[in-house]
């Protein structure tokens, strides 16, 4: 190889280990200005005695700092939104039934080792459980109406899928019986950064979906709509949606 050419590639080479940094830069500014006026307008809130707002603020802050993504999976009970999300992580985590499941927010992020921490309602101390009792915390079988007082449920997964602070969320159907379950869920919908919506490929939306709908489209502005027509094909649904 001649000399020039060697110069050539060793050019080439630098510039394929260089990233353009202007997009971090740019990002890393944003952020903190961002988190600067976050900060602001928590002080004007604790002021006002505010307490609630102030604390989403603070939440909203936190998040930001650790550079979280909250993506929910949300919709009418027996949708198959765990099956959903088993489907896309490739492990049957999450527990699945044929009566309305889930009771608890779940949430999926990464982590080094397959763990289970619950947080509970009104209290600092969270509990490591082991990830087979998943669930006697988090469906309406063994905690009815969540009267454990669940308030997430964090699964910690090595999973790619996971990493750059993806929070992959479930949560309790709206329009069952249990309204505690319903209330759960909207409660929930502040915190979500983007969702899944996932309904039946087989009958059209009910009134209780269209409702959800509207009530989401208050909190979240983007999202992703899931046809779920039967298990084996839920997969080739959401890469579709990815794709929109």
């Amino acid at each position: 190889m001649s000399r020039k050419n060697q110069q050539t590639n060793s050019i080439m080479s630098a510039i394929e280990i260089s990233p353009d940094l202007s997009d971090l830069h740019a990002y890393s500014s944003n952020k903190l200005t961002l988190a600067k006026q976050l900060y602001v307008l928590r002080e004007v809130l604790t002021n006002s005695k505010q307490k609630i707002a102030a604390q989403q603020i603070a939440d909203i802050i936190v998040k930001l700092a650790e550079d979280r993504f909250t993506l929910a999976v949300l919709g009418q009970f027996k949708r198959g939104k765990s099956s959903l999300m088993n489907a896309i992580i490739g492990r049957e985590i999450l527990p699945t039934g044929i009566l309305p499941l889930t009771s608890a927010i779940t949430v999926l992020k990464y982590g080094p080792a397959e763990r289970l921490i619950i947080h509970y309602e009104n209290s600092i101390f969270p509990d490591e459980i082991p990830l087979s009792a998943i669930a006697k915390y988090v469906t309406e079988k063994e905690n009815p109406g969540n009267i454990k007082k669940v308030k997430t449920a964090y699964v910690e997964l090595p999973i790619p899928f996971l990493r750059r602070g993806l929070e992959f969320a479930d949560t309790p159907g709206v329009g069952s019986v249990n309204t505690a379950n319903t209330l759960t869920t909207y409660n929930f919908l502040p915190h979500c950064d983007a969702v899944f919506f996932v309904t039946s490929a087989d009958a059209p939306l009910t009134d209780i979906e269209l409702i959800f709908l509207h009530k989401i489209s208050k909190y979240i502005k983007k999202s992703f709509l899931s046809l779920i027509k039967s298990i084996s094909s839920q997969l080739k649904n959401v890469i579709h949606c990815w794709n929109l």
